[in-house]
């Protein structure tokens, strides 16, 4: 579910289940670091780990966001290390959803 507003990105919602993972998050995180108007970002039931939260809360340093949605997925201690210095310095996040995230056994 994509929501536009004069023809910008301002929600994204992708759930794939095992279509989605790291791979597919890194090949649109270019789209979302260079969209400063993107509030709202839900990515459930996926299978996204470490290395993919990593990268994503990277590329949305400075955005405006509001509310992160990555739960449920397959993210560990690593990715929640960087979700955490992630809001240490993105003041604007205001809802920050990570239940029942697994981490990934097989590598």
């Amino acid at each position: 579910v994509l929501l536009l507003r004069h023809g910008e990105l301002i929600k994204l919602n992708v759930e794939l289940k095992e279509a989605f993972g790291d791979e597919e998050l890194v090949s649109i995180l270019p789209g979302i670091a260079n969209n400063d108007r993107l509030v709202e970002i839900f990515l459930p039931h996926n299978h996204i780990r470490d290395a993919g939260a990593a990268a994503l809360v990277d590329a949305c340093r400075g955005l405006p966001l509001k509310n992160l949605g990555l739960g449920p997925n397959k993210i560990g201690d690593t990715g929640f290390a960087a979700i955490a210095a992630f809001l240490r310095t993105n003041p604007a996040l205001h809802s920050l959803w990570i239940n029942c995230n697994l981490p990934a056994t097989d590598v």
